[in-house]
């Protein structure tokens, strides 16, 4: 099954190996503040939600940890470059946090890739809802899927 089939696919219907490559992801983190951007409409910042994520990493899944950590800290760093050290709207880019399954602590990257801890942060993000429902997936992205 392809990766971009496990977003669609109901919970219950996946295997732990399709479970644990669906919750592989970065967190780029720059300390956004909701006081940082006032007057920024919470539509558009749920629309660029996006950007403060870097999934696609499901091939890190039968990797061992070792080979993991290297090219995450290869990713992190061709991030932080390629967007030049800030994310639209949310800043200047902090750290990073690698989740590499769902109950576990993130391995937190600092901006040149090196490891510089672990943390059970609890990502915020922003989210759009209507009618108690969340469509933050069903918004288009602005500036692209990193």
């Amino acid at each position: 099954m392809a990766f971009k089939d496990l977003a669609t696919q109901k919970h219950d219907d996946l295997t732990p190996e399709q479970i644990e490559a669906k919750a592989i992801h970065i967190f780029v983190d720059t300390d956004f503040k909701r006081s940082d951007a006032p007057g920024t409409p919470i539509f558009v910042l749920a629309m660029l939600e996006k950007l403060r994520y870097i999934r696609k990493l499901e091939d890190l899944v039968n990797k061992s940890f070792h080979e993991q950590m290297n090219e995450v800290s290869q990713i992190v760093r061709a991030h932080y470059v390629e967007n030049k050290g800030k994310l639209t709207i949310w800043g200047e880019i902090k750290r990073y946090y690698f989740r590499y399954k769902a109950d576990s602590p993130a391995i937190v990257f600092d901006t040149n890739g090196n490891v510089i801890g672990e943390s059970f942060l609890a990502e915020g993000h922003a989210s759009l809802s209507v009618g108690g429902k969340d469509i933050t997936s069903l918004l288009p992205i602005i500036g692209g899927d990193k």
